[in-house]
């Protein structure tokens, strides 16, 4: 199951000593047109690397400036992050190809996770697409 992560609150006030006030000011008009979206963030952990670090800051900036922003982790599943892995790797130069059970493995686990996904919809609709080519 997608576990929800907290995060302390932080107003974009607490940077007006070091941000430019017409930025800050751009920021809330923008947000104005945007007030009651519901964003979701969905990430693999909710402690170290770069997205967890970001979204420790963006979440409760976003609630802040009136978005309903979430942040949840995906549910362990080591088959699954073992493909990832394997395709992080590839991206990186390393050598090999993805087999159909690698291709099994990710959109099986999509498939049970976009079942999950659909109670974080707010009022309007949501659309999942999830596909791997065979």
């Amino acid at each position: 199951m997608l576990q929800p992560v907290r995060t302390a609150p932080l107003s974009l006030t607490a940077y007006k000593d070091c941000a430019d006030p017409a930025m800050l000011a751009q920021a809330k008009a923008v947000a104005a047109w945007l007030h009651g979206l519901r964003v979701v963030h969905i990430n693999a952990t909710p402690d170290g690397g770069g997205v967890a670090e970001i979204l420790r800051s963006l979440v409760p900036l976003l609630r802040d400036l009136g978005l309903d922003a979430q942040w949840y982790v995906l549910p362990p599943d080591d088959d699954f992050f073992a493909v990832t892995k394997q395709l992080h790797n590839w991206l990186q130069g390393q050598p090999g190809e993805i087999e159909p059970e690698h291709r099994w493995t990710y959109s099986a686990y999509l498939e049970r996770l976009a079942v999950q996904m659909r109670h974080l919809c707010g009022p309007s609709a949501c659309r999942f697409a999830f596909s791997v080519r065979q």
